[in-house]
């Protein structure tokens, strides 16, 4: 259907096979299902016994009439292709006419208009009449054309006519629309269109006010970076607001520095602790650890203190 633009409306279950499932599924894809009331069994007989295939549409003739018959038979079979005029005559001598499938179960030869398939066809991008056919838009000698930057339409990835940052055809003029300042000319996309306005420069301002259809952004200058010796980034710079820095915590003489700061974190102090009255002080504090205490030997029954302790070492017990 892709190649010749036409959708069939009529579909032959195979081997005339079918149950309730498949119907419904078939109806809602919009095809009639349609099967056969006259079944010669050509495929077999024209071969080996032809009188019987004329023979079983006599009868089917006799025992359908006047009702409308739908005859299987296959034209894969030389011998049963061979046995067509007759069996034309006979049929028509039987007082019918041969109609397409169409005209029989919906009513109208139109069915059979070039006009109507093509006005009611089915094309994907690959085969197409004009170019409404086409995703593309641009329907070259019935194929679709892939979109360009230069075939004159909108189409693709493109915000207008052949120009559009995403679909990588460049800048679109003042008044074309737009999804992102990168599609104007001018730097400004202003509800879904593109103006020529002053905008900020992000990289040392911000917006205070945005781009008007026919006003200028009011920028102003962002804060300097903070200066990470005394100073961490608290806030963030966005597009509309500026950066914010904070003066970095400094640790007291009773404190250590239990986490560094970063660019955008302040430090971390901790009150250092104190060893207790029956602790001795293991390691010395730094800037950024704490002092750690241990417990001092109590000398046993029998021993006495051979060496008394200090703030800073145990003390040393002898029989």
């Amino acid at each position: 259907s892709n190649n010749i633009c036409v959708a069939p409306r009529i579909y032959r279950p195979p081997y005339g096979q079918s149950d309730a499932e498949m119907l419904e599924t078939t109806q809602a894809m919009g095809y009639v299902s349609v099967l056969w009331n006259l079944d010669t069994f050509d495929w077999n007989n024209a071969v080996n016994n032809p009188s019987k295939v004329e023979d079983l549409v006599r009868d089917g003739l006799q025992e359908l009439a006047p009702n409308s018959i739908i005859h299987l038979q296959h034209d894969v079979v030389a011998e049963s292709v061979a046995l067509v005029p007759t069996l034309i005559a006979m049929i028509r001598e039987a007082g019918y006419n041969f109609v397409t499938l169409t005209d029989c179960l919906l009513g109208s030869s139109k069915y059979d208009e070039p006009w109507y398939w093509w006005q009611h066809r089915f094309c994907a991008d690959g085969a197409c009449r004009k170019d409404a056919d086409c995703d593309s838009k641009v329907c070259e000698g019935m194929v679709c054309a892939d979109a360009a930057c230069d075939d004159g339409v909108k189409n693709g990835a493109e915000v207008d006519v052949d120009c559009g940052d995403a679909a990588g055809c460049g800048v679109c003029a003042d008044g074309a629309a737009c999804d992102a300042f990168a599609d104007c000319v001018g730097g400004a996309c202003i509800q879904h269109a593109c103006t020529n306005c002053t905008v900020c420069d992000f990289d040392t301002q911000f917006e205070v006010a945005p781009c008007g259809l026919e006003a200028d952004a009011v920028c102003q200058d962002l804060t300097p970076p903070c200066d990470t010796s005394v100073d961490f980034e608290d806030v963030a710079k966005t597009i509309t607001s500026d950066r914010v820095c904070q003066r970095l915590t400094v640790c007291s003489a009773s404190q250590y520095e239990s986490v560094a700061p970063t660019a955008t974190s302040d430090r971390v102090c901790t009150t250092r602790g104190q060893c207790g009255p029956l602790e001795y002080e293991t390691v010395s504090p730094t800037a950024t650890s704490d002092r750690e205490c241990a417990a001092l030997t109590v000398c046993e029954a029998g021993e006495w203190e051979d060496v008394p302790p200090t703030a800073t070492s145990d003390r040393s017990c002898q029989p």
